[in-house]
């Protein structure tokens, strides 16, 4: 269930950039804010990769792989979830920043809103405003996901919403890689 959602988000998202024209997106996240997480992304998702998806990889398939290299960009629009693989080019997977911060803290707002007992559609509903580059009409101090969702600054210092949290960013995380990964082994951009 917990993977269902972010798939759901993913999804979703997937299905309104292929319904709607392309919109230029408002950056949500401060350019400060994005170069200062990129290490740690970099760190957790390099580190992952090497730590548990490396070694399940078969002979044929590490071969392939053996040269994959990770992009981590900084560009304050890209945060739709434009995650990618460049298989033609030099085996590059890029992971923007922006992309994987919404995703932290969607996650964070699904742990809140379903350990409190709500309804996750607003996450719907708040990923299809800012695929339609409707965050303009709000106010800057409002087009934060926590705080355009009404989850408060504390939420994660509940251990159940932090577990939830970390457990579906997790997940989500893995999926992506595993799924560019694959773009990779089988020569397929994306």
């Amino acid at each position: 269930m917990r993977l269902c959602v972010a798939a759901a988000i993913a999804v979703s998202t997937a299905a309104t950039a292929l319904a709607q024209p392309a919109a230029t997106s408002l950056p949500i996240y401060s350019a400060d804010t994005i170069r200062e997480r990129e290490p740690e992304f970099r760190s957790v998702i390099i580190g992952n990769y090497e730590r548990l998806m490396r070694p399940t990889l078969n002979p044929a398939e590490a071969r392939k792989l053996r040269a994959v290299r990770w992009s981590f960009p900084t560009n304050e629009q890209q945060v739709l979830f434009e995650f990618y693989a460049n298989s033609a080019g030099n085996g590059t997977i890029t992971m923007p920043v922006a992309s994987l911060l919404l995703l932290k803290d969607l996650a964070t707002a699904e742990a809140w809103l379903t350990v409190n007992g709500y309804s996750t559609f607003s996450l719907l509903d708040y990923v299809t405003i800012v695929r339609l580059n409707r965050l303009a009409q709000w106010p800057a101090s409002d087009r934060l996901p926590a705080r355009a969702l009404g989850i408060p600054e504390d939420a994660l210092n509940d251990e159940r919403v932090r577990a939830r949290r970390n457990e579906v960013l997790s997940k989500s995380i893995l999926f992506i890689v595993a799924h560019e990964l694959g773009h990779l082994l089988h020569g397929l951009d994306a």
